[in-house]
């Protein structure tokens, strides 16, 4: 076993690539896989452990298959895409994804993986170990000797995975019917979403038998966020990212930008995408996911 350049700890593989390439595969138990320059190597192990950089590289894997590639310039450039450290609902919703897509069981919080979930010290761990026990978001063990603690879920983190939509990987799409704006859905909002493992959804595809509004709150409700189109300034597209704010979704707020002039002037203190052509809205919505979603 070898030391990660990234987070220090010894249960860590480093692939030697044979191929020419100026990198190497690295398995760590921390961090999870990723590949690394030779130069950057050296640099990092010769500095301490990196929690933002594990940060980013344990967050890259649960979402996208294609390891991160670490270099001597990647802390500056991954820090336009992740906020670290995170705050307690922030640390709350980690968590839980990961406990959903790797440990249903529960897993020790420790001195060794608090920052995989954005906290950065341990006075914050042992901070947030005692404020999420007392409101019954996690049920914990015993103390573990680095103040750590074994952790599993409650009824109320359950709810919260069941319900509510804070892990969902569906995304409600509010915009235009037009058809005009259909390659639009297909070819850029869709292929956005999809590329970090979520489902688009607009209301015209859901099958129901009773009241449509009914039917838009509770797919708005389910949702892990929102894309509000207003290219064509519909009402009801005001409307249903008005639902998606007032029940707490993250909403990304578009608008082709020949238009942005037509919306509403109580939503243009948003930052909306304005958007020119399908791969302009593509790139520009990539971006936006993986800057604020992910």
């Amino acid at each position: 076993m070898s030391e990660c350049p990234i987070c220090k700890s010894h249960n860590c593989i480093i692939k030697d690539e044979r191929n020419g390439k100026d990198s190497k595969e690295v398995v760590c138990e921390i961090c999870g896989k990723y590949q690394i320059s030779n130069t950057a190597e050296v640099t990092f192990s010769n500095k301490g452990r990196d929690l933002f950089l594990s940060y980013c590289i344990f967050q890259h894997n649960l979402h996208q298959k294609k390891p991160l590639v670490i270099n001597t310039l990647s802390e500056n450039t991954l820090k336009e895409y992740y906020t670290f450290p995170l705050n307690y609902k922030e640390t709350i919703i980690k968590i839980l994804e990961f406990i959903k897509e790797k440990e249903p069981n529960g897993f020790a919080l420790c001195s060794e993986n608090y920052h995989l979930f954005g906290i950065d010290t341990d006075v914050a761990m042992k901070r947030f170990i005692t404020r999420s026990e007392d409101e019954a978001i996690f049920r914990y063990g015993l103390t573990l000797n680095d103040g750590g603690r074994y952790l599993e879920l409650t009824a109320k983190s359950i709810k919260m995975l069941d319900s509510n939509g804070i892990l969902s990987k569906t995304v409600f799409i509010a915009m235009s019917f037009n058809s005009e704006l259909m390659s639009v859905y297909e070819q850029a909002i869709k292929p956005a979403i999809e590329y970090f493992g979520y489902k688009a959804e607009r209301i015209d595809e859901v099958s129901f038998n009773d009241a449509i509004f009914d039917n838009i709150k509770e797919k708005i409700n389910q949702c892990g966020f929102m894309i509000a189109d207003f290219t064509d300034n519909k009402h009801g597209v005001y409307l249903e990212a008005g639902m998606g704010l007032a029940l707490d979704k993250p909403v990304i707020f578009t608008c082709r930008d020949i238009e942005i002039d037509n919306i509403h002037f109580d939503t243009q203190h948003f930052n909306y995408i304005r958007w020119s052509d399908i791969e302009d809205f593509k790139q520009k919505l990539t971006e936006r996911i993986q800057n604020i979603i992910i």
